[in-house]
């Protein structure tokens, strides 16, 4: 997966090119913030559960963001959003550390990769179970056995959203346009990431640039939003 998200990044480069000091919110074991510090920005990187293999990522609690008002020049997340329970909440933290004048960047799943990745489902159990034969099961946990099955006919949620199906629309451009109009941006930009790929590790070894190409036919998997202080 960090080729195809390396793919989608370098998409925002040029927007980010005259923002040096950067938030970057879910930074995880900071490779992201590492590529933005070698593009030449000042990086401070936060997370609920750094591992700060790559760069220095703070821990922080999820909502509040330990940085006094107007202090970056612009925020960035990639594939996180769609994890947060209050994000509303966490987007009006960012709207309040961001300067006037400066821009957030949020790269979040698309529609397409939600359906994509539902349909991927069942090539995956099929995958699965031809390289793992099920083990002898008896009467006393034949029950449990037997729901076990029928939840891995169900694709799991990606993020926060009560199921899979309510993600086609929370992954909508509509979704988040409400979101951060909400939350005091004005959306300037947003354009897709560019790039193909499901939640299962099908074709792993297709290239990025067939994965570019494929996006434009069957949809790219990540859209990129710009926004600044409405």
């Amino acid at each position: 997966m960090t080729r195809l998200r390396s793919a989608e990044i370098e998409r925002v480069r040029s927007v980010l090119a005259e923002h040096r000091n950067i938030l970057e919110i879910g930074g995880g074991n900071g490779w992201q913030a590492h590529v933005l510090s070698e593009w030449g920005h000042k990086v401070s990187s936060v997370d609920i559960e750094p591992s700060s293999i790559y760069f220095p990522v703070m821990q922080y609690d999820g909502t509040h963001l330990p940085f006094a008002s107007g202090h970056f020049d612009a925020i960035f997340s990639s594939h996180v959003l769609e994890h947060v329970e209050n994000v509303r909440e966490l987007l009006r933290e960012s709207q309040r550390v961001m300067a006037r004048g400066g821009i957030a960047v949020h790269i979040v799943p698309t529609p397409f990769w939600r359906a994509w990745t539902l349909l991927a489902h069942y090539p995956h159990i099929v995958r699965r179970l031809s390289h793992k034969a099920p083990p002898a099961s008896s009467a006393g946990d034949s029950a449990p056995r037997a729901r076990s099955r029928l939840r891995s006919l169900i694709s799991a949620t990606h993020g926060v959203s009560r199921s899979p199906f309510h993600e086609l629309y929370d992954f909508s451009s509509q979704r988040w346009r409400k979101d951060f109009a909400a939350c005091g941006f004005r959306l300037i930009a947003e354009f897709p990431a560019g790039v193909f790929y499901t939640g299962y590790a099908l074709l792993p070894g297709l290239p990025i640039a067939a994965r570019q190409r494929l996006a434009r036919i069957a949809g790219s998997s990540g859209r990129v939003y710009v926004s600044t202080k409405a």
